[in-house]
């Protein structure tokens, strides 16, 4: 039993009876309502005294943004040139959220905030720009909520951090990019997003692999070699010949 509640009814009026329910757990409850359960009042019909109705109980919102859900785009990240830091934002839960903040920092300096809204059981994809003013492993940083303004089960899932690696660019470094029939050659700097992703790379010294001195490559710029041809940025003879000019700087047999 929910409560009761004792009440007087003038003839020809009503009155309200509030009951206070904890709702849960996530179900469709079946709420009775009983009028003179013990029959104590004369009445000329007694058949309209009990109501019916269900009603579903929902989860709470449960907003979530994880490791896995955030990117750069383009993937390799070079010092002094913008990226995109993308982000997966979802609501487990069953209940709309109206309005939150999504807050977007690197290395703990904030970037951006975007204010939206979220049905329940979906999801959306937010970014902002980065411009790195440092190579080496640098943090950036998803902040779901972070004024707390939605009520939620769980908090814990609310920050998702990243470790992105920032290469340096040298001066001399020169690709040609081929984007559709066009094409285009650049000096000192790395092909755009768009251009990124059908980047040819034509000898020792070229991005990534591109260290000082030219013809030297990092185990570093390996790894982001990697990490580009699985994410579909560059061709896989790029990576094998990349990585077949580290071995042989450590004198290791070619791939």
């Amino acid at each position: 039993m929910i409560g009761e509640s004792f009440l007087d009814v003038p003839a020809g009026a009503h009155s309200y009876a509030v009951f206070h329910w904890n709702a849960s757990p996530v179900y469709t409850h079946g709420i009775y309502l009983v009028v003179d359960q013990a029959d104590r009042i004369d009445e000329s019909n007694d058949a309209n005294n009990m109501a019916y109705k269900n009603i579903y109980v929902q989860s709470l919102p449960d907003l979530s943004v994880l490791a896995g859900d955030v990117s750069t785009v383009p993937s390799v990240v070079y010092k002094g040139f913008s990226v995109l830091i993308k982000a997966v934002i979802r609501n487990l839960g069953e209940a709309p959220v109206s309005s939150f903040i999504v807050r977007f920092l690197a290395e703990g300096v904030q970037l951006a905030d975007r204010i939206v809204s979220l049905g329940g059981e979906d999801y959306l994809s937010l970014d902002a720009s980065w411009t790195p003013t440092a190579n080496g492993t640098r943090n950036v940083s998803v902040l779901v909520d972070p004024l707390n303004w939605v009520a939620e089960p769980l908090k814990m899932n609310n920050r998702a951090d990243k470790a992105v690696i920032v290469l340096s660019l040298p001066a001399n470094a020169t690709t040609t990019t081929t984007t559709g029939a066009n094409s285009s050659t650049t000096s000192g700097f790395p092909p755009g997003p768009t251009d990124l992703t059908t980047t040819s790379f034509l000898d020792s010294c070229v991005l990534p692999g591109n260290g000082l001195p030219c013809n030297e490559v990092t185990l570093e710029e390996v790894v982001s070699g990697i990490t580009a041809w699985v994410d579909g940025n560059i061709a896989l003879n790029d990576v094998i010949a990349l990585i077949n000019s580290w071995a042989d700087q450590a004198g290791y047999p070619p791939v």
